[in-house]
Parts: C-alpha cells; sequence; structure tokens
C-alpha cells in the first residue's frame, strides 16, 4: 500500500495544477468581442414634434449592468459572456440609441437629455427597463415602462417587447436588441405626437 503524505499530496497539486495550465496554454485563448447599441433609420412621424421633450433617467436592471453581456439561456437562470462584452457604458449607450431614435422620428430639435439642463420642456420624458436581456437563437426581450409628464397630463405606459433573433451568437442578439430599441422609440414617439400640447411645470 502506497500512503501519501502532505507533501506529496502538495507535489501532486503543483504537478496537476501545472497540468491544466500547459493545456490552458497549448490552446488559443479567445479574444474577447466587444459591441456597441445602434439606431437603425426612421423617418418623421407626420411632421414631427414642434415641442421639446426632454429624456432622462434612463434605467437599467443592475443585473445586466455589468461589461459581460448577459443572456437567459432559461426561466431564473443569467449567464455572462466572458469573451461578448459591451464596448463601454450600457445605460449610456441605451440612453443614446433612445435619443437618436426619438429624434429621427420626432424632428433633431425635438428630443434633449434631461441632464442637459432644458428645463423648459414641454415633455418629461423616463423610460425604466425591467428586462433587458435574450435567449441566444430565440429572441431579444425588452420589458418595462415608459412615463411622460407635462404641465397638463402624466401617462405611464408598459411595454413588452421581444425581437426574434437571426441567429444563435451574441453579434444576432446585440441586432435584437437594436430592433427593439427601435421599436420602443416609434411607441414613444407615436404617443408624443398624439398628447395635446401643454408646457411642464417644475417637479
Amino acid at each position: 500500500m502506497i500512503t501519501v503524505t502532505g507533501y506529496m499530496r502538495r507535489g501532486l497539486s503543483m504537478l496537476m495544477a501545472a497540468g491544466l495550465s500547459a493545456c490552458t496554454l497549448g490552446g488559443k485563448t479567445p479574444e474577447s468581442e466587444f459591441y456597441v447599441l445602434t439606431a437603425g433609420p426612421a423617418g418623421l412621424i407626420d411632421k414631427g414634434l414642434s415641442e421639446s421633450v426632454s429624456l432622462g433617467p434612463v434605467t437599467l436592471p443592475d443585473v445586466v449592468l455589468r461589461p459581460q453581456i448577459a443572456t437567459r439561456p432559461a426561466p431564473g437562470r443569467m449567464v455572462f459572456a466572458e469573451f461578448h462584452r459591451w464596448a463601454g457604458d450600457l445605460r449610456a449607450n441605451v440612453e443614446r440609441v433612445l435619443l437618436q431614435g426619438l429624434s429621427q422620428r420626432l424632428g433633431k430639435n425635438a428630443v434633449h437629455l434631461a441632464d442637459g439642463g432644458d428645463i423648459n420642456a414641454a415633455y418629461r420624458l423616463a423610460v425604466h427597463f425591467q428586462r433587458f436581456d435574450g435567449t441566444p437563437g430565440k429572441y431579444a426581450v425588452l420589458q418595462g415602462h415608459w412615463r411622460v409628464k407635462s404641465g397638463c397630463l402624466v401617462d405611464v405606459q408598459n411595454f413588452t417587447i421581444e425581437m426574434a433573433l437571426g441567429g444563435g451568437d451574441h453579434a444576432a442578439l446585440v441586432e435584437g436588441l437594436d430592433a427593439g430599441l427601435d421599436e420602443l422609440a416609434d411607441q414613444i414617439a407615436h404617443a408624443l405626437v398624439k398628447y395635446p400640447v401643454c408646457h411642464n411645470t417644475s417637479g
């Protein structure tokens, strides 16, 4: 019978670790790929909007606020891709894409970010996401609510947008999220052009 002493165990552990490292080094480490959300082309709705819109805040669930792209392969399960990452701050990227999408539909001078100090905006728009992820090979999901406030109305609308994906990779998921943001901008813009014209009050 062979008894493995503490020193021998330590030596075996070091050999195993060295073997695993060699296997890792023997294969090529995947290079990280970085992704940016972009707005698709769109035209003015009717004649656009003559009144100004202040956009913000735009919030995302904490679980997706990390560099790794989040997917939801099954209910209650999240996976974060170590080698597929957002190229910058995701929340700021989503905010910029919504700003561009709304500006295309309402007029390039109609929509401004709330942190720009446009206190005289006729409409104040906030967008809050409860989901901003997807299931690989199936669909991207955007879920939450948006709120518009002006001097004569407060309107809150829930949204659930599912966009079918054209493939099973992360590039297809990002394209699906792009399309979902375009759809959301379209829904909000169509609502804004139908609201009564009234100026906002402070608060």
